[in-house]
Protein backbone atom coordinates (compact mmCIF):
# COMPACT_ATOMS: atom_id res chain seq x y z
CA UNK A 1 0.00 0.00 0.00
CA UNK A 2 1.57 3.31 -1.07
CA UNK A 3 1.36 6.43 1.04
CA UNK A 4 -1.05 8.49 -1.05
CA UNK A 5 -0.47 12.24 -1.26
CA UNK A 6 -2.63 14.94 0.24
CA UNK A 7 -4.43 16.72 -2.60
CA UNK A 8 -6.40 19.86 -1.79
CA UNK A 9 -8.78 22.03 -3.77
CA UNK A 10 -10.30 25.50 -3.40
CA UNK A 11 -14.07 25.03 -3.22
CA UNK A 12 -17.24 26.87 -2.26
CA UNK A 13 -16.54 29.35 -5.04
CA UNK A 14 -19.80 29.06 -6.94
CA UNK A 15 -19.03 26.10 -9.16
CA UNK A 16 -21.60 23.36 -9.65
CA UNK A 17 -19.19 20.41 -9.42
CA UNK A 18 -17.93 20.69 -5.84
CA UNK A 19 -19.61 17.37 -5.00
CA UNK A 20 -17.53 15.69 -7.73
CA UNK A 21 -14.23 17.27 -6.65
CA UNK A 22 -14.83 16.03 -3.10
CA UNK A 23 -14.51 12.42 -4.29
CA UNK A 24 -10.87 12.87 -5.32
CA UNK A 25 -9.33 15.15 -2.69
CA UNK A 26 -8.05 14.94 0.87
CA UNK A 27 -8.68 18.54 1.91
CA UNK A 28 -10.71 21.54 0.76
CA UNK A 29 -10.23 25.26 1.21
CA UNK A 30 -13.59 26.99 1.53
CA UNK A 31 -14.19 30.53 0.29
CA UNK A 32 -15.51 32.44 3.27
CA UNK A 33 -16.75 35.80 2.08
CA UNK A 34 -13.63 37.71 1.10
CA UNK A 35 -13.39 36.79 -2.59
CA UNK A 36 -16.56 34.70 -2.72
CA UNK A 37 -19.07 33.01 -0.46
CA UNK A 38 -21.72 33.52 2.18
CA UNK A 39 -23.22 31.51 5.01
CA UNK A 40 -25.20 29.28 2.64
CA UNK A 41 -22.27 28.41 0.37
CA UNK A 42 -19.97 27.80 3.35
CA UNK A 43 -22.53 25.53 5.01
CA UNK A 44 -23.14 23.57 1.83
CA UNK A 45 -19.42 23.02 1.29
CA UNK A 46 -18.75 22.03 4.91
CA UNK A 47 -21.60 19.52 4.67
CA UNK A 48 -20.11 18.06 1.48
CA UNK A 49 -16.69 17.80 3.11
CA UNK A 50 -18.12 16.09 6.17
CA UNK A 51 -20.01 13.61 3.99
CA UNK A 52 -16.84 12.76 2.04
CA UNK A 53 -14.42 12.71 4.97
CA UNK A 54 -12.43 15.64 3.58
CA UNK A 55 -10.38 17.96 5.80
CA UNK A 56 -11.91 21.43 6.05
CA UNK A 57 -9.95 24.64 5.65
CA UNK A 58 -10.92 28.30 5.67
CA UNK A 59 -9.75 30.20 2.59
CA UNK A 60 -9.68 33.91 3.49
CA UNK A 61 -8.58 36.65 1.12
CA UNK A 62 -8.51 40.37 0.66
CA UNK A 63 -12.15 41.50 1.01
CA UNK A 64 -12.61 42.09 -2.72
CA UNK A 65 -15.34 40.10 -4.43
CA UNK A 66 -15.22 42.35 -7.48
CA UNK A 67 -11.77 41.01 -8.39
CA UNK A 68 -12.21 37.53 -6.85
CA UNK A 69 -9.42 38.37 -4.41
CA UNK A 70 -6.85 38.25 -7.20
CA UNK A 71 -5.66 41.86 -6.98
CA UNK A 72 -3.72 43.57 -4.22
CA UNK A 73 -5.93 46.21 -2.62
CA UNK A 74 -5.18 49.25 -0.48
CA UNK A 75 -6.61 48.47 2.94
CA UNK A 76 -5.87 49.54 6.50
CA UNK A 77 -4.02 46.93 8.55
CA UNK A 78 -6.77 46.75 11.17
CA UNK A 79 -9.48 46.40 8.54
CA UNK A 80 -7.57 43.57 6.88
CA UNK A 81 -7.05 41.79 10.20
CA UNK A 82 -10.71 42.17 11.12
CA UNK A 83 -11.79 40.79 7.74
CA UNK A 84 -9.44 37.79 7.93
CA UNK A 85 -10.70 36.90 11.41
CA UNK A 86 -14.34 37.34 10.40
CA UNK A 87 -13.87 35.11 7.36
CA UNK A 88 -12.22 32.31 9.35
CA UNK A 89 -14.77 32.51 12.16
CA UNK A 90 -17.60 32.17 9.62
CA UNK A 91 -16.25 28.72 8.71
CA UNK A 92 -15.38 27.75 12.27
CA UNK A 93 -18.91 28.49 13.55
CA UNK A 94 -20.48 26.25 10.91
CA UNK A 95 -17.90 23.52 11.58
CA UNK A 96 -18.79 23.64 15.27
CA UNK A 97 -22.50 23.47 14.49
CA UNK A 98 -21.97 20.43 12.23
CA UNK A 99 -19.52 18.83 14.68
CA UNK A 100 -16.49 18.74 12.41
CA UNK A 101 -13.03 20.22 12.87
CA UNK A 102 -11.62 23.27 11.16
CA UNK A 103 -8.36 21.69 10.06
CA UNK A 104 -6.44 24.53 8.45
CA UNK A 105 -6.31 28.04 7.04
CA UNK A 106 -4.98 28.84 3.57
CA UNK A 107 -4.80 32.36 2.21
CA UNK A 108 -6.30 33.03 -1.21
CA UNK A 109 -5.19 34.72 -4.38
CA UNK A 110 -3.31 38.01 -4.20
CA UNK A 111 -2.97 37.77 -0.42
CA UNK A 112 -1.36 34.32 -0.73
CA UNK A 113 1.12 35.79 -3.21
CA UNK A 114 1.69 39.04 -1.35
CA UNK A 115 2.83 37.38 1.90
CA UNK A 116 5.32 35.20 0.01
CA UNK A 117 8.17 37.66 0.49
CA UNK A 118 6.61 40.44 2.56
CA UNK A 119 7.56 40.25 6.24
CA UNK A 120 5.45 43.22 7.34
CA UNK A 121 2.28 41.91 5.73
CA UNK A 122 2.99 38.39 6.95
CA UNK A 123 3.26 39.61 10.55
CA UNK A 124 0.00 41.54 10.19
CA UNK A 125 -1.80 38.37 9.08
CA UNK A 126 -0.11 36.21 11.71
CA UNK A 127 -1.16 38.61 14.45
CA UNK A 128 -4.77 38.21 13.31
CA UNK A 129 -4.46 34.41 13.20
CA UNK A 130 -2.89 34.23 16.67
CA UNK A 131 -5.73 36.27 18.15
CA UNK A 132 -8.28 33.56 17.33
CA UNK A 133 -9.09 31.32 20.29
CA UNK A 134 -9.06 28.01 18.44
CA UNK A 135 -6.37 25.94 16.76
CA UNK A 136 -5.66 25.11 13.13
CA UNK A 137 -2.78 24.40 10.78
CA UNK A 138 -1.52 26.70 8.03
CA UNK A 139 -1.16 25.77 4.38
CA UNK A 140 1.67 27.82 2.83
CA UNK A 141 4.65 27.38 0.47
CA UNK A 142 7.78 26.22 2.27
CA UNK A 143 10.11 28.88 0.88
CA UNK A 144 7.80 31.80 1.67
CA UNK A 145 8.41 34.42 4.32
CA UNK A 146 4.90 33.77 5.62
CA UNK A 147 5.54 30.06 6.22
CA UNK A 148 8.84 30.71 7.96
CA UNK A 149 7.28 33.29 10.28
CA UNK A 150 4.31 31.01 11.03
CA UNK A 151 6.53 28.14 12.15
CA UNK A 152 6.91 29.32 15.74
CA UNK A 153 3.16 29.56 16.36
CA UNK A 154 1.45 27.09 14.01
CA UNK A 155 1.88 23.73 12.39
CA UNK A 156 2.71 24.66 8.81
CA UNK A 157 1.78 22.19 6.08
CA UNK A 158 3.83 23.08 3.02
CA UNK A 159 1.91 23.40 -0.22
CA UNK A 160 2.73 23.21 -3.93
CA UNK A 161 0.50 23.58 -6.98
CA UNK A 162 -0.37 20.95 -9.53
CA UNK A 163 -1.71 23.36 -12.14
CA UNK A 164 0.47 26.48 -11.80
CA UNK A 165 3.96 27.24 -13.08
CA UNK A 166 6.75 28.55 -10.87
CA UNK A 167 9.57 30.97 -11.59
CA UNK A 168 13.21 30.16 -10.83
CA UNK A 169 12.88 31.50 -7.27
CA UNK A 170 10.13 28.99 -6.50
CA UNK A 171 7.40 31.60 -6.58
CA UNK A 172 4.15 31.22 -8.53
CA UNK A 173 4.13 33.04 -11.85
CA UNK A 174 1.30 35.54 -12.46
CA UNK A 175 -1.82 34.10 -14.06
CA UNK A 176 -1.52 36.81 -16.70
CA UNK A 177 1.74 35.31 -17.96
CA UNK A 178 1.26 32.93 -20.88
CA UNK A 179 1.81 29.32 -19.81
CA UNK A 180 1.42 30.03 -16.11
CA UNK A 181 -1.68 27.81 -15.77
CA UNK A 182 -1.40 24.13 -16.68
CA UNK A 183 -4.53 22.67 -18.24
CA UNK A 184 -3.68 19.30 -19.84
CA UNK A 185 -3.82 15.89 -18.17
CA UNK A 186 -0.20 15.12 -18.98
CA UNK A 187 1.18 18.49 -17.83
CA UNK A 188 -0.66 18.38 -14.52
CA UNK A 189 0.32 14.78 -13.84
CA UNK A 190 3.96 15.39 -14.74
CA UNK A 191 4.26 18.41 -12.45
CA UNK A 192 2.37 16.74 -9.61
CA UNK A 193 4.39 13.51 -9.82
CA UNK A 194 7.69 15.37 -9.92
CA UNK A 195 6.74 17.51 -6.93
CA UNK A 196 5.38 14.58 -4.94
CA UNK A 197 8.15 12.07 -5.58
CA UNK A 198 11.22 14.28 -6.02
CA UNK A 199 10.34 17.70 -4.58
CA UNK A 200 11.22 19.44 -7.84
CA UNK A 201 9.51 20.81 -10.93
CA UNK A 202 10.39 22.65 -14.12
CA UNK A 203 10.07 26.41 -13.89
CA UNK A 204 8.31 28.40 -16.59
CA UNK A 205 11.73 28.99 -18.16
CA UNK A 206 12.54 25.26 -18.14
CA UNK A 207 14.94 25.19 -15.21
CA UNK A 208 14.69 22.75 -12.31
CA UNK A 209 13.36 24.30 -9.10
CA UNK A 210 13.19 22.66 -5.68
CA UNK A 211 9.68 22.85 -4.17
CA UNK A 212 9.18 20.74 -1.05
CA UNK A 213 5.54 20.12 -0.16
CA UNK A 214 3.21 17.93 1.90
CA UNK A 215 -0.02 18.92 0.16
CA UNK A 216 -0.75 19.63 -3.49
CA UNK A 217 -3.42 22.00 -4.77
CA UNK A 218 -5.48 21.94 -7.94
CA UNK A 219 -7.78 24.89 -8.66
CA UNK A 220 -11.42 23.99 -9.27
CA UNK A 221 -11.85 26.94 -11.64
CA UNK A 222 -8.97 26.00 -13.96
CA UNK A 223 -9.90 24.68 -17.38
CA UNK A 224 -10.41 20.91 -17.25
CA UNK A 225 -9.66 20.76 -13.52
CA UNK A 226 -12.02 17.89 -12.70
CA UNK A 227 -10.86 15.90 -15.70
CA UNK A 228 -7.25 16.44 -14.66
CA UNK A 229 -7.98 15.46 -11.07
CA UNK A 230 -9.65 12.23 -12.20
CA UNK A 231 -6.67 11.51 -14.44
CA UNK A 232 -4.26 11.97 -11.52
CA UNK A 233 -6.42 9.75 -9.31
CA UNK A 234 -6.41 7.00 -11.92
CA UNK A 235 -2.65 7.27 -12.37
CA UNK A 236 -2.10 7.01 -8.61
CA UNK A 237 -3.87 3.64 -8.59
CA UNK A 238 -1.03 2.29 -10.73
CA UNK A 239 1.93 3.94 -8.99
Amino acid sequence: MINLPNINCDLGEGHSLDHEFMKYITACNIACGGHYGDENSIRETVELAKKNGVFIGAHPSYPDKDNFGRKTIDILNQDLQDSIKEQIISVKEICDELEVDLHHVKLHGALYNDVWGNEELSLIIIEALKSLDFGFSIYAPENSTFAKLCNSDFEVIHEAFIDRKYDNSGRLTPRTLEGSVLTSNEECWAQFHSLWKDGICKSISGDIVEIKADTFCIHSDSSGALKNLKYISNKLRNV
